[in-house]
């Protein structure tokens, strides 16, 4: 009786490990970015940033625990971000216009647990994590007689060196 006991469960676990299945792969697709504004940061009604179409690009890999379950993770890079413009705001007089265009450099790392419906077919649900690697801005503020650009990169270096700044500036006023 053990041994026929042994044998069934030696063979359920053989069956077990021919539905696991493991595979992997390139992942590029399409993307599109909005950023949202506060309305209150500025006196400019209705600003609003336009969509910024880009791409996403990098790897996946799926565990398939069985025919009905399986996880995957992904980790892919994307330019998200987004544009703004804003034409003929009246400066005492004269008209400014300002076009700013937003980047940030983004690893995204999805991870799902999917529920296989049928071979083909399958509905996931999971946690998609965003770490931002760049950030970039560029804006153009022009009028009827110049133009002037700004463009702007911040990484975590420039924020520990404008807190390091900032600190020591606080320190030389309290002596």
């Amino acid at each position: 009786m053990k041994k026929l006991l042994l044998v069934a469960a030696v063979a359920a676990m053989g069956i077990c490990a021919n539905a696991q299945e493991f595979r992997f792969g390139p992942k590029a697709g399409f993307a599109m970015s909005t950023i949202k504004l506060d309305d209150k940061q500025d006196d400019l009604d209705g600003r609003k940033m336009s969509p910024k179409y880009t791409f996403y690009i990098g790897g996946m890999a799926e565990y398939k625990f069985n025919d009905n379950f399986a996880v995957q993770g992904e980790v892919l890079y994307s330019p998200l971000g987004a544009k703004e413009k804003i034409d003929g705001v009246n400066a005492g007089g004269m008209y400014f216009g300002e076009s700013t265009k937003v980047t940030f450099g983004t690893l995204l790392v999805p991870v799902s647990a999917k529920y296989f419906i049928t071979e083909g077919f399958s509905v996931a649900a999971g946690v998609n994590v965003g770490i931002i690697l760049t950030a970039k801005q560029k804006t153009v503020i022009g009028s009827d007689f110049l133009d002037v650009e700004s463009i702007g990169e911040y990484s975590d270096e420039d924020e520990a060196r404008d807190a390091k700044a900032a600190y020591l500036e606080a320190m030389d006023k309290n002596d």
